[in-house]
């Protein structure tokens, strides 16, 4: 369960990671690489920005869209439309 509250991962090769229950609010993933990337159980992705991440399974994606919400304070994107929900 880490706070990586406000964390810039932009550009990181995340491949296989595990964020499990972790807190991602306003995380930077721009342009990351997600794939096998774990994001399961998330306290919150309020305010995270995923703009040209890459290799997000379709059902990862579908799990982000149902708890995002925000807008990145730095990019200024909203969350949900960076993850394309």
């Amino acid at each position: 369960r880490s706070n990586l509250r406000l964390t810039n991962f932009s550009g990181a090769n995340l491949i296989d990671a595990d964020f499990s229950q972790a807190m991602m609010e306003g995380v930077n993933l721009r342009g990351t690489n997600l794939r096998g990337t774990k994001l399961l159980q998330l306290k919150s992705i309020m305010n995270a920005e995923f703009a040209g991440a890459r290799n997000m399974d379709e059902t990862t994606r579908e799990y982000l869209c149902s708890i995002a919400s925000g807008t990145h304070p730095f990019t200024n994107n909203d969350t949900r439309t960076s993850l394309g929900c």
